[in-house]
């Protein structure tokens, strides 16, 4: 019995203030359903950070707090490991030999680098275990056949497919969708089919490295015409002006413009004048009102004070009536020699002679002050006048600034954008033009140069021939065929191929690409399942592990077409659901999943449900049952 290969029956998250997150796995079938925003995408993401991935490529929230990740593995050999790695400090994994909640010493701890190209690393580890030689394995990297060890994390690229690049449009075997890796993927797909490997490789000879680089080259110019005829396409049906009319008309606007301005600034400046001038004459209004509000208190000052100098002389006349018994200065009885008493102290002429002199200055203190109020007044009234007129004349230059120079001056520049707008697809266009006229150029000498060197080069040829092509294409087949795809895609299984150009299967010739999202990720997770059955079947390493996201879900991102019914049908997905469920203890398939798997069917499998309920079951992946992940 083969023993490589391992599965992840623990995944768990912890921290010092938070509860830890745990899900328990099984061999065979795993489900992991629920609604969108449970945290099922977070798993596919912790699983592949502890896998070797540089960074968590997923960050939500509910992470707050949380400062470790931790995978249980147990092979197929009956070992145990656990794997954890620091979310923040993450160059390093810790590795123990025990289950995950088990505390170790620090000395039976062991540290592995997440760098590939350091001694000592997680992607060494990870291999051993799926059963790859212990010494470096070399995979053609590129079309100049340089070669580099074979890693975990181009492993990964054909056991994990995201909730993304499950419906990609890009080939299943370059699964990081790069041009560049489409020679080092391709290899390390036949190096899992086959053990084909680079490590015996001579290097080329320089005119065949020549050629590489030339067809490297002209692959590279080939992309970039693509691009280019990509970009083509907005100006298919655009009636692009003439540079030339569309600078005469810049320039006729911008004159308009010129005008417009010069004559809005002058209008603004006179409104500000007239702003000003109209404070200024509210202000001395002001003052003015407040001036005569003190004016006509000391008018009613003088005018009290002359009414009291008048009684003062009117009292006089009424003292002389009355008879005196007592005197007012000694109290004796008044008699001759009192008189003199009075005559001394008190002169009545003085008093007389002093109110009058003192009514006179005030009485002429109040008519300069009643002529100065009668000014007053008339000034306001004027500086009133003056007022409403300026406000007239303000509001005027308003109306004549809203209504008509800025709307002017907003049209000429709406034109002016517009036209530069045009202006600078005809450059974009012309520009666009000029790098394909030069690419073809370059692509035709390099073509030349190519044909000179090899000018009895066969052609490719479409399909390869290779023996362990034509066993894993029948893999296809078969489960295809078990899923009833044929009967549900209304598509006869006739054939399919490996296309080389494309690094992609052919199913009776449609491409994979030309489905819909919903079948583009059935055949997806078609070509990951039988690639792993194929390799138990026929001996080869494999981890025996497939983790899928979202294989029956069309992923819309953040945009969405609800016009467009891209899902797989509840047929095909309940076919789906039956046939993987009978996964073998011997190998390990985890589905995340926005679809339940039919009632009569769970028990089959290890079912997990997030409801996003908490009254209700496990509500997401985050949080869950206390507990303490050790360090």
């Amino acid at each position: 019995m083969n023993t490589n290969g391992f599965y992840i029956s623990k995944l768990a998250i912890a921290g010092l203030k938070v509860p830890e997150a745990v899900l328990q796995f099984k061999t065979g079938l795993n489900v992991l359903s629920g609604p969108s925003n449970t945290g099922k995408s977070l798993v596919f993401a912790c699983i592949n950070f502890c896998f070797g991935s540089e960074t968590l490529t997923i960050s939500v929230p509910q992470l707050a707090g949380y400062e470790r990740i931790g995978l249980e593995l147990k092979t197929y050999a009956g070992k145990t490991y656990s794997l954890i790695r620091s979310i923040v400090n993450h160059s390093r994994i810790e590795i123990k030999q025990t289950s995950l909640f088990e505390k170790v010493e620090q000395k039976e701890k062991k540290f592995v680098y997440v760098d590939f190209n350091k001694p000592n690393n997680i992607s060494e580890f990870l291999l051993s275990i799926s059963g790859f030689p212990g010494e470096p394995t070399y995979i053609v990297s590129s079309q100049y056949l340089e070669k580099k060890p074979l890693t975990f994390r181009d492993i990964f690229g054909f056991i994990g497919v995201d909730e993304v690049k499950i419906q990609t449009l890009d080939s299943v075997i370059n699964h990081t969708g790069q041009l560049f890796d489409k020679t080092r993927n391709k290899a390390v797909f036949d190096f899992i089919l086959s053990g084909e490997n680079a490590n015996e490789l001579t290097t080329l000879d320089k005119p065949e490295i020549s050629n590489a680089k030339i067809n490297a080259q002209i692959e590279f110019i080939d992309s970039l015409i693509k691009d280019i005829d990509e970009q083509l396409e907005k100006f298919a049906n655009l009636d692009l002006p003439d540079s030339e009319n569309i600078d005469k008309s810049l320039s006729a606007l911008y004159s308009k413009l010129d005008k417009a301005t010069q004559d809005l600034n002058a209008l603004t400046t006179r409104k500000d004048n007239v702003y000003n001038f109209l404070t200024k004459t509210k202000s001395e209004i002001l003052f003015k009102n407040e001036l005569l509000i003190r004016f006509s208190l000391l008018q009613d000052h003088y005018n009290t004070d002359l009414k009291r100098l008048e009684f003062i002389s009117e009292a006089d006349h009424y003292f002389a009536q009355l008879i005196t018994v007592e005197c007012p200065i000694c109290g004796g009885a008044l008699n001759k020699e009192h008189f003199d008493c009075i005559d001394n102290t008190f002169k009545k002429e003085d008093l007389i002679q002093g109110v009058e002199k003192e009514s006179e200055k005030i009485y002429q203190k109040y008519s300069d002050l009643s002529e100065t109020i009668d000014d007053l007044r008339t000034d306001i009234i004027n500086l009133e006048n003056l007022r409403q007129d300026n406000e007239n004349e303000f509001q005027e230059i308003v109306n004549t600034l809203k209504e008509q120079l800025e709307p002017i001056t907003i049209d000429i520049k709406n034109a002016i954008k517009e036209l530069i707008d045009n202006r600078l697809a005809v450059v974009e266009y012309n520009a666009l033009l000029n790098d394909k006229n030069k690419y073809f150029n370059q692509r035709s000498q390099l073509s030349n140069s190519l044909n000179k060197r090899n000018p009895n080069k066969p052609a490719a040829s479409r399909y390869s021939d290779r023996y362990y092509y034509r066993e894993f294409n029948n893999q296809i087949e078969v489960f295809l065929d078990q899923i009833k795809y044929s009967d549900l895609t209304r598509l006869d299984i006739n054939k399919v191929d490996f296309n080389v150009e494309v690094l992609d299967f052919l199913i009776n010739n449609r491409a994979r690409k030309n489905n819909g999202k919903g079948v583009r990720a059935i055949l997806y997770s078609a070509f990951i399942i039988s690639l792993m059955n194929h390799c138990i079947l026929i001996n080869r390493p494999h981890p025996k592990l497939v983790i899928l996201d979202s294989p029956l879900t069309t992923y819309h991102g953040k945009e969405v077409d609800n016009s467009k019914n891209e899902d797989v049908n509840a047929n095909l997905q309940n076919s789906f659901f039956s046939l993987t469920a009978n996964t073998p203890t011997d190998r390990q398939v985890i589905i995340i999943e926005n679809k339940m798997p039919q009632v009569e069917i769970r028990e089959k499998m290890n079912f997990i449900e997030f409801t996003n309920d908490p009254e209700n079951g496990r509500q997401g992946f985050i949080p869950t049952p206390k507990g303490k992940l050790s360090s």
